[in-house]
């Protein structure tokens, strides 16, 4: 007999919708928001059954999860997604754009394509998101949208300045959004995570002289969990930051404490 997952009650009742949620950080956020009474839409672009599977969980595990498809670079599967919503709740308390994808491309090499790809889901993804979510929240002046970018938006990364400067701009989004917003009682905060146990790093993870690479530039000398990143979201969508808005918060074991990415000591 499964146990059930008693729910907190900070964000009962709160509809929330998470992009990218299918594995990895979004997933963890997903079932954190979930267990603290949210309704949570989950956001996939093609991995249905990934997403109905953690919409399974989390209802064994008495929350709430609803998968919804879209890609989020495509302005007309934006606008499908926040109108399925409206008519599903009426409204929308808490926005997370989480999805997004990384490429190597050493800048010599870079095509249009290999730029526009992660431009396109990166920075226009999230840029049409908050915007939608923007406009449902400032007709009953509440909301928060909270993105997610990475050390990256500050620290360079030599083959991947797509990257990079996609999520340097959503830095600046947030900011610029954070300012126009405030009057609506609509906060916008951004977590920068560092290196994070995941999918996305499975490539260097396992190996261990890469791994090294990695952690030596960690002061904490270990990667960060989805769960950490999650708890931070946790915080931040909540009442208890209510006095927080256009701010990046670094989950990074330090790593920015070495943003030169030059040998300390």
């Amino acid at each position: 007999m499964k146990m059930q997952i008693s729910t907190l009650s900070s964000l009962s009742n709160r509809v929330a919708l998470i992009t990218g949620a299918s594995a990895g950080i979004g997933e963890a956020i997903v079932e954190r928001l979930a267990r603290e009474g949210a309704v949570v839409y989950i956001n996939y672009r093609g991995r249905s059954n990934k997403a109905n599977s953690l919409a399974a969980k989390i209802k064994t595990q008495g929350g709430i999860g609803i998968p919804i498809r879209a890609d989020i670079s495509k302005e007309s599967d934006v606008k499908k997604m926040f109108r399925k919503i409206l008519r599903d709740q009426g409204h929308l308390d808490i926005m997370v754009n989480n999805a997004g994808i990384e490429n190597k491309a050493p800048i010599l090499k870079m095509t249009t394509r290999d730029w526009d790809i992660v431009i396109n889901t990166n920075l226009r993804g999230t840029f049409l998101c908050a915007r939608a979510a923007a406009q449902m929240m400032a007709k009953k002046k509440s909301g928060v949208i909270l993105n997610i970018s990475s050390v990256h938006e500050l620290i360079p990364w030599g083959g991947y300045s797509h990257y990079c400067v996609s999520k340097a701009g959503i830095m600046m989004l947030t900011k610029t959004m954070a300012l126009e917003l405030a009057a609506l009682n609509i906060r916008v905060n951004n977590i920068a995570p560092g290196a994070i146990s995941t999918p996305m790093n499975d490539s260097w993870i396992h190996k261990p002289a890469k791994k090294k690479l990695v952690l030596d530039k960690i002061p904490d000398r270990r990667l960060g969990t989805p769960e950490e990143v999650a708890g931070a979201v946790s915080y931040l969508v909540s009442d208890e930051a209510r006095y927080i808005t256009g701010t990046s918060l670094f989950i990074d074991g330090g790593m920015t404490l070495y943003a030169s990415f030059l040998k300390q000591g």
